[in-house]
């Protein structure tokens, strides 16, 4: 076994040593944004979560861990909550909105690690009920691949279903059968977010980026490279995320990373210099 320690590993690039177009690099770096103001109005918030079988016991012990970290990271925003399970039924935790108390997640998450995951999956059905819940602006968190396998599957359809006066903010795992444009269609049309979830560890910072404007991703370029892809395939980044890139072909150190980003009116391009270099 050999073990190699680097103090500074961000960002680092791994690259192959024969300077072959068709050899395969790896990089990862954190997204050095602007942060924007996060004093956003106190909400009441709706997670609907995800039980069928295609939440598979890795995506829902996911949605677990990242329901919590919504409740306990964003107290000082999230005033009340409930929780919507879906499959090819509805059902609430909760018929009621409740205070986002410590006990009250505690509750939560012992009622639902008793469910059985199981069935097919009604998006539509899910989110009609949720917006039904009360007529006050709210925010709905969605838990789920939205990989919809009964009822209505047209996406336009589907995002009518919403209250006009809610947001829809997405969190999704990078893992297979995920719907990826359905997640974006109803995060756009409601004015929110998809947000990615690479592992475990990126939950917590995960759970806040929400109370800032994510930056669309228009487009990415690295010289002496191609076929660049950023693992979970976001749309939408946040400031100080952190990325993992691949690619083929041999990037140059001289040579900075361009992600050109959308905010708003505002574009930005994010130039990330790989000062480390493993070949």
């Amino acid at each position: 076994e050999l073990i190699i320690r680097y103090q500074n590993t961000n960002p680092l690039l791994l690259r192959p040593i024969s300077a072959e177009n068709n050899n395969y690099f790896g990089a990862n770096f954190r997204a050095d944004l602007p942060k924007t103001n996060d004093k956003i109005n106190k909400t009441n918030a709706v997670l609907l979560m995800d039980i069928s079988l295609s939440s598979n016991p890795d995506k829902f012990n996911i949605w677990l861990k990242t329901a919590e970290a919504l409740l306990e990271n964003n107290r000082d925003v999230i005033e009340n909550f409930t929780v919507l399970f879906f499959n090819i039924e509805s059902f609430w935790w909760k018929n009621e909105l409740v205070a986002n108390t410590s006990a009250n997640c505690r509750k939560l998450l012992n009622f639902a690690n008793n469910l059985t995951i199981e069935g097919a999956t009604d998006l539509g059905l899910a989110l009609e009920k949720a917006s039904k819940i009360n007529n006050l602006p709210k925010t709905l968190f969605l838990l789920s691949d939205a990989s919809i396998t009964w009822g209505e599957k047209d996406a336009y359809t589907i995002s009518k279903k919403l209250n006009p006066n809610d947001r829809i903010f997405a969190f999704k795992t990078g893992l297979e059968e995920t719907d990826n444009q359905l997640l974006e269609h109803l995060t756009r049309e409601s004015g929110g977010a998809v947000f990615t979830i690479s592992g475990e560890d990126e939950i917590a910072e995960v759970s806040q980026a929400f109370r800032g404007e994510a930056w669309e991703i228009l487009d990415i370029q690295l010289d002496n490279t191609q076929d660049l892809l950023i693992q979970g395939r976001p749309r939408f980044i946040y400031p100080n995320q952190k990325l993992y890139l691949s690619g083929r072909g041999n990037p140059l150190i001289n040579k900075p990373l361009q992600i050109k980003l959308k905010q708003g009116n505002l574009i930005k391009t994010l130039e990330v210099f790989f000062e480390q270099a493993l070949s």
